[in-house]
């Protein structure tokens, strides 16, 4: 299997479960981070978003 966290995007779409398996969460924090739902803390919110931007 392929870990796409350690690759290069390549303008491919970035799905939830990169994002969480790479933080180690569940792809539904993943979700509430991106849409800004207040049962996600400010700091989970922040490691989501950078990491999207790293992918």
């Amino acid at each position: 299997m392929v870990d796409r966290a350690n690759e290069e995007n390549n303008g491919a779409h970035i799905r939830l479960s990169d994002i969480a398996a790479a933080l180690g969460i569940s792809k539904a924090t993943v979700s509430l981070a991106i849409n800004n739902n207040p049962k996600v803390s400010e700091k989970t919110r922040q490691k989501v978003l950078k990491k999207i931007k790293e992918l």
